[in-house]
Order: structure tokens, then C-alpha cells, then sequence
């Protein structure tokens, strides 16, 4: 079945859930939409131009999560696949999507992109993203040179957020030689780091990183404030990841 529910009405439709066979078949309108979260629930792949088709009918769209979804290369992997622009995009979720992210960003052309959040995530070559200056990472599986082509690819990120990953973050930060090292550290414009879920190795990772930030007199300068946390609201509406539908049966 294709084609398109509630298509009488629904004009005011702001925020969209599609999950499963839903996706690319049969939704509400979408030309007013500005939060949509697709779930790959019981949809294992989506072709590229199944998910273009799908993005060009949200042109207003602000937020943009994506969850358990796998991206089939083309057939023809000699045509790149063309980019959809998405002007008003500002926020990006990504979690447990199991093909590279790199897949996706090939798809999307969004030149004022704030803020990308990337949970349950293991593979990170990203094209460069020099509008995003808030980058969150969730329990994902990174080493110091994952955190380096992420900064590679993220240069202007100020603001960090880092959940239960706290020793993994504080190494990649760590520079060997910081006097020579201060051109190529990573982030250099970071100025929020927020640690959540840390255990007692990753608190003493980061009180190590801060102790060599602060002798060698650059990046953190000369002190550094630490503040309690963890209130942040949670990705736009204060709707998680989960379809709670879903969960309930």
C-alpha cells in the first residue's frame, strides 16, 4: 500500500513518528512537518532513494532522528547519490543505526546543522560539518582516533556531551606534547564539556585531563569550574528514542 493518511486535513502536523513499513508506503502529510523521527522497527534496510524521496516532502523540517536503521548502498555504486536539502534543519539524532553514518550524511545537505547527537554508534568517518557546534555521544564505542576524525569532521563544536564514556572522551581529548600539540588538538573552540554516568575510572580520567590542561597553561587556561549537571532536556519535546506503543506490547 502507498499513498498518504489523514491527507483531508491534519494541516497543522508539526511533529511525525513513522516506523516499520510505514516509511516510504503510506504517512500524514509531511510539508508542515518539523520533527520527524523514523524507527527502522521491522524494516531492516531502506534504499537511498526510498529515504531522498521521503526527506523531500519535509522541507521545513528542524529535527531529524533516526533510530536502528541500515542505508543499502546502490546498485550503482558509481553515481554518488544526490544530497537533499534540508535549510531549516538545525538538530540530527542518530542511534544504533548499523551502517555508517557516513551513508546517511551523503543524503542530506544541511548547511545550518547545530547540533548532532550520535548514540550507540561504532563507526565515525564523517564528511566535514563545520556548522555543528554541539555534539552529544552516547554510549558509543570510540577510541582516541575515532575522537580525532570526529574533531577532524566537527572543528567548531563548543559544546560536548559524553554519557558513560567518560575515560574513552578524556583520552581522545589528551595531547602528548601540549605546547607543540595546541594547533592539532582536538575541538579547539570547546568550551562546555559535560560527563554523565561516569564511573569512578572515568572521574579519574577526567580530573587527570583537567590537571594537564591546567599545567601546561592553554585550552583550559588556568582553572577549571565544574558545575552539577544532568538536567538537560532531552531531544526536542521530551520525546525520547522509543515508541512507547511499541514497547507496550
Amino acid at each position: 500500500m502507498e499513498g498518504t493518511i489523514l491527507a483531508p486535513g491534519a494541516s497543522a502536523l508539526s511533529f511525525v513518528r513513522l516506523a516499520s513499513y510505514a516509511i516510504g508506503d503510506t504517512h500524514p502529510p509531511l510539508h508542515a512537518i518539523t520533527t520527524l523521527h523514523l524507527n527502522g522497527w521491522a524494516r531492516h534496510y531502506i534504499m537511498p532513494d526510498q529515504l531522498t524521496r521521503l526527506l523531500v516532502s519535509v522541507p521545513r523540517l528542524v529535527n531529524l532522528s533516526f533510530d536502528q536503521f541500515f542505508i543499502n548502498h546502490p546498485c550503482d555504486s558509481t553515481v554518488p547519490p544526490q544530497a537533499v536539502t534540508l535549510p531549516y534543519l538545525r538538530q540530527l539524532r542518530l542511534s544504533g543505526v548499523l551502517s555508517s553514518p557516513t551513508h546517511l550524511f551523503a543524503l542530506i545537505d544541511a548547511p545550518g546543522l547545530d547540533e548532532i547527537w550520535l548514540s550507540q554508534i561504532h563507526y565515525f568517518e564523517l564528511a566535514p560539518l563545520p556548522s555543528v557546534r554541539h555534539l552529544t555521544l552516547d554510549e558509543c564505542l570510540i577510541d582516541a582516533a575515532d575522537v580525532a576524525r570526529l574533531a577532524r569532521a566537527t572543528p567548531n563544536v563548543v559544546a560536548l556531551t559524553a554519557v558513560t564514556m567518560a575515560s574513552e572522551i578524556s583520552k581522545g581529548l589528551l595531547t602528548e606534547d601540549p605546547p607543540a600539540a595546541a594547533v592539532g588538538r582536538p575541538w579547539p573552540a570547546l568550551r562546555t564539556l559535560e560527563m554523565l554516568g561516569m564511573d569512578v575510572m572515568g572521574a579519574s580520567d577526567l580530573c587527570y585531563l583537567a590537571g594537564m590542561a591546567t599545567e601546561a597553561s592553554f585550552w583550559l587556561k588556568e582553572r577549571v569550574e565544574v558545575q552539577q549537571s544532568g538536567s538537560r532536556e532531552r531531544w526536542p519535546l521530551g520525546l525520547g528514542y522509543h515508541d512507547p506503543h511499541y514497547e507496550a506490547v
